[in-house]
């Protein structure tokens, strides 16, 4: 099967370097893989990038919101160019995502949290 082009996903146990390196240098893929705490060093270099200043990198905001339950959820997105800054092979841009709730009755908000 030519998987060429595609772009795979997988939870966090795959952030691996022989994972990484067979998805592109194997099967000529793409890949989308979470870092959680569990991966101190990389998660430790991408919580270190410079998040805050979206507007002087190249970098690209999101953000959706959603009311239901009772509830108003923000999510806001940012993605970053890596450039060679974290050392998982083959990743280009790292992607953050985290989540606000308000509780509409009220008003009281809770978060950021990263969404899973």
């Amino acid at each position: 099967m030519d998987l060429t082009g595609v772009v795979v996903t997988a939870d966090a146990l795959h952030i691996q370097t022989d994972t990484a390196n067979y998805l592109v240098q194997e099967l000529h893929v793409h890949y989308v893989l979470p870092v959680k705490r569990n991966q101190k060093r990389l998660f430790d270099q991408v919580k270190a990038l410079p998040w805050a200043q979206t507007l002087t990198l190249n970098t690209t905001l999101n953000t959706t919101r959603h009311s239901g339950r009772g509830q108003a959820e923000t999510r806001t997105a940012k993605a970053i160019d890596l450039a060679g800054r974290t050392d998982s092979p083959h990743a280009v841009q790292a992607v953050r995502v985290r989540r606000y709730v308000r509780d509409l009755r009220t008003g009281e908000v809770r978060g950021p949290w990263p969404t899973r």
